[in-house]
């Protein structure tokens, strides 16, 4: 037999494979009950869409004491979430100032855990991956306390749910 066919017939048979074994599986939805498909998720209480406002007298409206916005994804008795953030004006140094390079920034990190003091997340604000801006939330309800700092930087912050 010549080699090309020997590869031809190999090439063939690896392709049949291939696609008997994509039409094997199972979608996994096919595993649960309807009942198990249409309950609802547990949550955390961090779960939900978050505004970050800093805490700064000089702040004159709603809009520039937004320091950041998080939408935050946590499971019922887990101590991790996954926070999706967008960064606000009132991140800057001087939020009387011009816009500073970190506001508009945004990002996703896994690095947040709650726990019995609150919730702690590392915004990678800076380019400067090493210093990250820490935000501490002290407990998930509106008006809660909070602190955002840099190492050099200390903000303090309320926290506020957005609306659905």
């Amino acid at each position: 037999m010549p080699r090309t066919m020997i590869t031809a017939a190999i090439t063939a048979l690896i392709a049949l494979g291939l696609a008997m074994s994509a039409t094997a599986q199972e979608p996994a939805w096919t595993m649960q009950s309807e009942e198990e498909r249409n309950a609802p998720l547990a949550t955390g209480p961090w779960q939900g869409n978050w505004m970050v406002i800093r805490a700064d007298e000089r702040i004159r409206t709603r809009g520039g004491s937004v320091l950041a916005r998080l939408h935050i994804i946590q499971d019922a008795g887990s101590d991790a979430a996954m926070v999706d953030w967008a960064a606000g004006p009132a991140i800057c140094v001087d939020p009387l100032d011009d816009p500073c390079e970190w506001a508009d920034s945004r990002g996703e990190t896994s690095t947040a855990l709650a726990s019995d003091t609150g919730l702690y997340v590392f915004l990678p604000v800076s380019a400067d991956v090493s210093a990250p801006m820490l935000l501490h939330l002290a407990s998930p309800e509106d008006g809660a306390a909070g602190v955002a700092y840099d190492g050099h930087l200390r903000y303090q912050v309320m926290l506020e749910r957005e609306p659905h």
